[in-house]
């Protein structure tokens, strides 16, 4: 999902054809832009025909905006990738290979790589197991959203984002997929998250 993004997009779609695992269908939905950012997105649809684009005609928001890039992809897997951050090269296949292993898992995360325009850096790390995460679930998200590879079957079986949590439905969803699958983290940074003020999360 993309909102006047027109100032990160460009590196945030870069990071994702550069990933190592090529076998993807990257979809990007703009929520109304009032910026460049729908022409950038063009451009870089024209170059990559694996860059498939939308535009909503009136703003919906995030969860919403990820329902319908849901239901308009094919993939056995979802990838979440903000506008504004960027995914590590082995990001893909990282998760790729995890899930295929782990059957039992629904939702697979790994560590954030926090910084800003100023330079200020940070890593927040996620712990792997489980039950570990199911006991910390209650002071902060099992799976960080923007690191979350998800099975598709999951949002058949446990339904869909609800857009009446305005900044919370990444982690009303996790919860909903904690009732019938298993959390895991990759053990290694697997984003650049970006902070900035005009952020959902800010």
């Amino acid at each position: 999902p993309a909102y006047n993004a027109e100032k990160y997009i460009s590196q945030a779609i870069e990071s994702i054809l550069d990933q190592t695992f090529k076998n993807f269908e990257f979809i990007i939905v703009d929520d109304a832009s009032t910026d460049r950012t729908w022409e950038i997105i063009k451009q870089y649809s024209a170059i990559d025909k694996r860059i498939h684009i939308y535009q909503n005609k009136t703003q919906l928001g995030i969860a919403a905006t990820r329902n319908r890039l849901i239901k308009l992809s094919k993939g056995s897997y979802i990838v979440w990738q903000d506008a504004d951050d960027v995914s590590l090269p082995y990001r893909l296949q990282d998760q790729y290979s995890f899930m295929e292993q782990h059957p039992k898992v629904g939702i697979v995360g790994g560590f954030l790589h926090f910084f800003d325009d100023k330079g200020n850096q940070s890593i927040r790390k996620y712990k792997s197991d489980d039950k570990i995460i199911r006991s910390h679930i209650f002071y902060y998200s099992p799976v960080a959203q923007p690191a979350a590879m998800i099975r598709r079957e999951c949002f058949k079986t446990c339904g869909y984002l609800n857009p009446a949590y305005i900044v919370s439905s990444d982690l009303d969803m996790s919860f909903r997929i904690g009732m019938k699958y298993e959390f895991a983290n990759i053990q290694k940074t697997i984003i650049y998250y970006r902070i900035h003020r005009s952020s959902i999360t800010s």
